[in-house]
């Protein structure tokens, strides 16, 4: 396949995909970092809060109750039924607004809850005793896919009620992808690990998988006809080899011959670690009552021949910090850095750059800072979510 086509159907199916929210994303680390060192900057002992969220179990922050506020605004019909419709098929609907209020009413947000519902209304303010349409159309999209959808309006009311129509359609489709993404989690530098998908038509009938594509080399792709199928459903080996260090994410491109449906997606997660790593993939810790963050703990270890020298710790968007060594062995020591100051008031990830004297592409941690009353993060893997819908 042409280097051209490649890429263009690496694109589509980046169009295809919906977007994840991924912690391994590098940040552009500055050339000269300024680093404080642990002799400048020593820490004080962490002391345990027993009122901390990151001490407190399987507690939710209370939520205040909210006053169940209705709108005057009335719907024809309750609810959208599309029933069955296919891949790329479209169907359309009318639904009638009305206002049965005194006062006028003005949508102020008129939302889906997918991208596959678009969502027309030309007039958003409703005079007392009148009616707007909304015109919508559905648009069946690859993949597994929910029967219940929903459509919300957002009115001017006091309060600002909000409006809730459902829409129902079974999408039915060509293609299934299982399971649609593959996380190799944690890859050797070095070394190769391949996990297995398949690819089904699911009328059953017989397709041609012509190519695999993927715009990262440390991806690459064999598949082969799954036995008594007759060429219905193909098993995908896919193969993640640890070229260097870092997450890698991509979109696969599973082309086929269907005039319809040429390209599926087969989503890819994979972190390859070097020969230094961290023993937690990724850091937490909470905000104090002073708006300041605990100290963050870490164990660095080299695992190739070779005593292990910590050079210089910096955090991807130059926040100020130090950080303390605690010597475990001549390859391993523990790490723990503090944040100067207040946690600014920004998004709660980011990571720390470790440079070292193994690597010359330095070691990347990603981090997260849990505000008050938030719940502490389990899965220490922190795969990537599933496409919503």
């Amino acid at each position: 396949m042409e280097s051209s086509t490649r890429w263009t159907l690496i694109a589509i199916v980046t169009g295809l995909c919906t977007a994840y929210a991924i912690w391994g994303v590098r940040t552009p680390v500055p050339a000269a970092p300024t680093v404080v060192t642990p002799e400048s900057a020593p820490l004080a002992p962490k002391k345990k809060d027993p009122a901390h969220p990151l001490n407190v179990k399987n507690e939710l922050p209370t939520k205040a109750q909210e006053p169940d506020v209705k709108s005057a605004l009335k719907v024809t019909p309750e609810n959208i039924e599309f029933g069955e419709i296919k891949v790329t098929e479209q169907k359309t609907a009318t639904v009638l607004v009305e206002n049965t209020g005194a006062a006028p009413i003005t949508i102020e947000e008129l939302k889906g809850s997918c991208g596959c519902l678009k969502i027309e209304m030309l007039e958003k303010t409703i005079e007392p005793g009148k009616s707007q349409p909304i015109n919508l159309s559905f648009t069946g999209q690859s993949g597994r896919r929910p029967e219940t959808y929903q459509i919300t309006l957002t009115t001017s009311e006091a309060g600002k009620p909000k409006v809730k129509i459902p829409v129902h359609g079974k999408v039915i489709q060509i293609f299934l992808v299982e399971p649609p993404t593959l996380y190799f989690e944690a890859v050797p530098k070095g070394q190769s690990k391949t996990l297995e998908s398949t690819i089904t038509r699911v009328d059953g009938k017989a397709f041609e998988l012509k190519d695999i594509t993927a715009g990262q080399k440390e991806f690459s792709f064999k598949w082969s006809a799954v036995t008594g199928s007759n060429n219905s459903a193909y098993k995908i080996q896919a193969t993640a080899t640890g070229i260097k260090a870092g997450a890698f994410t991509e979109g696969a491109a599973v082309v086929t011959d269907h005039p319809v449906i040429p390209v599926m997606p087969l989503h890819l997660s994979a972190r390859v670690t070097g020969d230094v790593t961290s023993n937690t993939p990724v850091l937490t810790s909470a905000t104090l009552a002073d708006g300041t963050v605990e100290i963050f703990e870490t164990t660095i270890t080299r695992h190739s021949p070779g005593p292990l020298v910590i050079q210089g710790v910096q955090e991807s968007g130059q926040l100020p910090l130090h950080f303390t060594l605690t010597r475990v062995d001549d390859s391993s020591c523990k790490l723990n850095i503090k944040i100067s100051g207040a946690f600014p008031n920004q998004a709660p990830l980011g990571e720390f750059v470790i440079r070292t004297n193994v690597e010359e592409e330095p070691l990347h941690i990603p981090y997260r800072v849990l505000r008050k009353g938030a719940v502490h993060m389990t899965d220490p893997k922190m795969r990537v979510p599933k496409p919503k819908p």
